[in-house]
């Protein structure tokens, strides 16, 4: 706990990293076009006066014009097709967004005692939130934890109906509804809350009764539900996997291929079709993909330009499953089997090259706050049972930051 708390530490005091695709660079747009003030000179009655003046206001006109279209530029390039989540990195989503932080104080779902949600932090301070409360997909936001509720240990329950999301607010325990959906019981009753962003939550979900997936988006405060798209029974492919680019388009998967809604115009279209995998990053024009093999894949947003980033075959067991996050341009790959408990977690660039170890036997991971957060899996080199940590910038040794069990037994 001590080497979790200096790398901390070293975060709070040497970084200011932001969450991604807040953390690779991608930031809310600001209104950059403060423009130039302007002067005006008192008038005079000479005719060459008159005319310097208003050549000298249309100069700073032409300036001010220039100046928004740079600035507009720049806007433009930073946000350019990049997937956007406020509350949590696309890539943690991706990686089913076990964890968030506030300020200092992290919070994370325990293994040991049925996925129910706990705090740490700097000083090793373990708590539980209070009551009976089942989080997945979780994002954070001004002091409040948004999440689709789920059911005890986020175990499969057919009789599980309440599968909305809620708010818990950390200051004041208080957890409201954000959306009053009413689920059936039954294989196909779900809801996937993918991400948060302009204070709008969108998820995609299936009532488990038609056959139908919805896309929707709620305001954070419950108001302003609406469907954005309804994928028609036999054109879907399990989960559609939204992701909001730009803060203008919406990505998702059917069996036509990558479907993008444009919200502003509120039309669809495939831009890629025959388009099919297990998780996908959009990041700078760029679509990251995986398949059900040992690839980690890339494409433009036509789907050409098809690029292998990282191939997993020489790893020594065989890839059932590919996790991937991305954060301060650099991809964090994951390659692992399910079956054989074993899995690989490397860093690279964004081309694949240089590649740098980071463990094995690794089962899943997070990277929040400048942190990778990771677990490994049961019996192999690490206790199963402890969250482990390093910190990016620092590249401090690999440590212990919670043991799970003792958790349970010293939770406040």
């Amino acid at each position: 706990m001590k080497l979790f708390n200096k790398s901390l530490k070293i975060v709070i005091f040497t970084l200011t990293v932001s969450l991604f695709f807040t953390a690779c660079g991608i930031t809310k747009k600001e209104d950059k076009n403060k423009g130039l003030e302007k002067k005006y000179e008192t008038e005079e009655n000479s005719k060459d006066e008159t005319k310097e003046k208003v050549k000298k206001e249309t100069e700073e006109e032409t300036e001010k014009e220039t100046e928004k279209e740079t600035e507009t530029k720049k806007e433009a390039k930073v946000m350019k097709n990049t997937a956007v989540n406020d509350g949590n990195l696309v890539g943690n989503m991706v990686c089913y967004g076990r964890m968030v932080n506030n300020g200092d104080v992290y919070y994370f779902r325990n293994p040991k005692d049925q996925e129910r949600t706990y705090s740490v932090d700097m000083k090793g301070n373990i708590s539980r939130l209070p009551g009976d409360i089942y989080m997945k997909d979780m994002h954070i936001l001004n002091g409040n934890i948004y999440y689709a509720n789920t059911s005890v240990g986020d175990q499969q329950d057919n009789n599980f109906t309440d599968r909305n999301i809620y708010k818990y607010s950390i200051s004041t325990g208080e957890n409201t509804k954000v959306t009053n959906l009413d689920f059936g019981v039954g294989n196909d009753s779900w809801l996937s809350f993918e991400t948060l962003v302009d204070n709008f939550c969108y998820f995609s979900y299936s009532n488990g009764r038609d056959g139908i997936y919805h896309i929707s988006r709620v305001y954070i405060d419950g108001q302003d539900f609406s469907e954005i798209y309804t994928i028609p029974q036999g054109q879907n492919v399990g989960n559609p996997n939204v992701s909001v680019v730009d803060n203008k388009y919406v990505y998702f998967l059917t069996k036509d291929g990558l479907n993008c809604y444009d919200m502003e115009k509120r039309q669809n279209s495939v831009v890629i079709p025959g388009f099919d995998c297990q998780n996908y990053i959009i990041y700078d024009g760029t679509i990251y993909y995986t398949e059900e093999d040992q690839y980690l894949r890339s494409s433009d947003l036509t789907g050409g330009n098809k690029k292998i980033v990282y191939d997993g075959s020489s790893l020594g067991f065989k890839v059932d499953h590919v996790q991937f996050n991305i954060y301060d341009n650099t991809i964090y790959v994951l390659e692992k089997s399910y079956d054989q408990k074993m899995g690989s977690l490397k860093k690279m660039s964004m081309d694949g090259s240089n590649v740098v170890d980071i463990a094995d036997d690794i089962k899943w991971f997070n990277i929040v706050n400048g942190n990778v957060f990771l677990r490994y899996w049961d019996g192999k080199s690490k206790p199963d049972t402890e969250l482990y940590t390093y910190n990016i910038a620092a590249n401090t040794p690999i440590g212990q930051m919670v043991n799970f069990d003792t958790a349970v037994l010293n939770a406040k």
